[in-house]
């Protein structure tokens, strides 16, 4: 007695809900009428593409009932029910043949094979891919011709059908002034001088939630320009409502995940709404010219930093930045987990002096530069590291080149036996597309590893360490005299050597917290109660002071 499971699958939220329930009983008269079949599991996936077996949860368990041998026989009403992916047919297939399992279809003649298989799957797949194209084709006249919005509630509108409940005014849209009034506080805000950031604290401080719910943040105002996205990017405010400036393009081998492409301008289709419209055009533009204007400037001068390390500080917990948070009975500034300040999602967070954290930090500078062999030391390492380092991809490239070679190679004789018909032809297709696949996976890791040689390293001139160090011993002289605040210059040449500065809770409240350092220029370690510098590559590093540290004494 053969054991079979039944698979039913539907594609979309549109589809009957009962399609599935139909399907099954269509697969259950079938096996009924077959001699030595028993059905004994039920397998569905209701409203997912069909494009990948990842993501469907119900052809994954039948795949993995048939491995496990608890079935024997997995049938369909179609093929296009199982697949509409041809490397994904192609490959059940092959383990259906390893494995010994069977794969029916109804409405395909039964017990598929490879060749039908493969035939039916490509069809379903291309099926797929054109109806994709018509449907898209079609969506442009109707927001060039008839202005018919398509996709969900844009924020700042309700959709007219669900206000007057009238079927002719499905794709219209209503300004909703409640929102409408948080989008021009947003543009005026902007144009005041505030940044997204800012604007964001301030609107989540007010409790207005964000466009999704939760809470506003820089993203969700600044957007990308690339893809028009953004509430500052988005010209249906005054009136000009753009379509086709995206497409969503499928990751491939997933059922349901989706990367955002932005379409050439070419492409876009504008048409003008006055009724749409909510930010006049002069403060709309203004805004655009005064973001134009910002990203010329590089982010380092945008905003002055009130502090030494201010916009640098991490929170160790849960990777937040810090804010100051008020001044205790001494005026003393405390700062603390800025996660936890606005929305308590950090478990533990920091809570500490920012003197205490810009003392750590000078004086780690400072002890690990500390004299012209330190520096030698670190910079030996520090290139020692680098050429290991390039080195090691250079022999990745190698060893990738070389299966670059074989999988041409493969390609090549696959090629050859299609053209004289010698084997399987669904097969053979199969391999070819495996390899093709392979190919793109090589090139991309390829691409990736870019074109540095051993002998191209980036070095660092001692001159540049000995100026950080300089820097530091000023400023801690300024910090002896209480005039860390303000806007120094030598406080922008030291920030320039640091990338962040990650602060770790201490064990008891009354220790002082661990500070990590990192800087973009070369990466270090250096470990309580003497300096061990290593240096384990140019990309990025640390230098850790934990409770107690001090710089080393000069000549011990």
């Amino acid at each position: 007695m053969k054991r079979v499971g039944i698979y039913g699958r539907f594609s979309h939220d549109g589809s009957d809900e009962r399609s599935n329930d139909d399907q099954i009983e269509y697969c259950r008269k079938y096996a009924a009428g077959q001699p030595d079949w028993t059905v004994v599991k039920e397998f569905r996936d209701d409203a997912i593409s069909g494009s990948a077996f990842k993501g469907r949860k119900g052809a994954q368990a039948a795949i993995q009932a048939l491995l496990d041998k608890k079935i024997d026989i997995l049938l369909a009403e179609h093929t296009d029910r199982i697949s509409r992916r041809a490397a994904d047919m192609t490959a059940l297939m092959d383990e259906a043949e390893f494995h010994g399992f069977e794969i029916w279809a109804v409405n395909n003649g039964g017990r598929l094979t490879k060749m039908t298989a493969g035939i039916h799957a490509v069809m379903a797949q291309e099926q797929r891919e054109e109806t994709g194209r018509k449907v898209h084709r079609g969506m442009k006249p109707k927001f060039e011709r008839d202005g018919l919005h398509m996709g969900g509630r844009p924020y700042g509108y309700h959709l007219k059908h669900e206000i007057t409940d009238k079927l002719s005014d499905k794709g219209r849209l209503l300004v909703n002034e409640a929102e409408a009034e948080v989008i021009r506080r947003i543009f005026a805000e902007r144009l005041a001088g505030h940044t997204a950031r800012e604007i964001a604290q301030g609107l989540n401080k007010d409790g207005i939630p964000a466009p999704r719910g939760g809470h506003w943040n820089a993203s969700t105002i600044n957007g990308t320009n690339a893809r028009g996205t953004g509430i500052l990017n988005n010209t249906r405010y005054v009136g000009r409502p753009t379509w086709n400036k995206n497409q969503l393009r499928k990751v491939v081998g997933e059922a349901e995940k989706r990367v955002i492409r932005p379409r050439d301008k070419s492409e876009h289709v504008t048409r003008e709404e006055p009724d749409y419209q909510i930010v006049d055009d002069e403060t709309f533009y203004a805004v655009q010219r005064l973001k134009e204007e910002c990203a010329h400037v590089p982010p380092s001068k945008q905003r002055r930093a009130k502090r030494l390390l201010s916009g640098l500080l991490r929170c160790g917990c849960c990777g937040g930045g810090m804010s100051v948070k008020g001044r205790d009975k001494t005026e003393k500034m405390r700062i603390q987990c800025s996660r936890h300040h606005e929305s308590g999602s950090c478990p533990d967070p920091v809570m500490t002096y920012v003197e205490v954290v810009e003392r750590k930090v000078i004086d780690m500078v400072i002890g690990l530069f500390s004299s012209p062999e330190d520096i030698n030391v670190l910079l030996k390492n520090a290139r020692a590291e680098a050429r290991k380092e390039l080195g090691d991809k250079v022999s990745e490239r190698s060893k990738l080149e070389r299966q670059l070679g074989e999988l041409n190679h493969e390609v090549e004789k696959l090629t050859d036996l299609l053209m004289r018909g010698v084997g399987v032809e669904a097969v053979l297709d199969g391999r070819v597309k495996a390899a093709h696949a392979k190919k793109m996976e090589i090139e991309n890791k390829l691409a990736d590893l870019g074109n540095e040689q051993p002998e191209n390293v980036i070095d660092i001139h001692p001159a540049a360490l000995k100026k950080v160090l300089n820097c530091a011993t000023e400023l801690r002289a300024m910090m002896e005299r209480g005039d860390m605040e303000g806007d120094h210059a030598l406080s922008e040449a030291f920030r320039f050597f640091l990338d962040s500065v990650v602060v770790h809770k201490a064990d008891g409240w009354r220790k002082e917290p661990t500070v990590e350092i990192r800087s973009p220029w070369m990466a270090f370690n250096a470990t309580p109660p003497a300096i061990c510098a290593t240096a384990p590559g140019l990309s990025g590093g640390l230098m850790v002071a934990e409770e107690g540290f001090e710089p080393p004494t000069q000549g011990l």
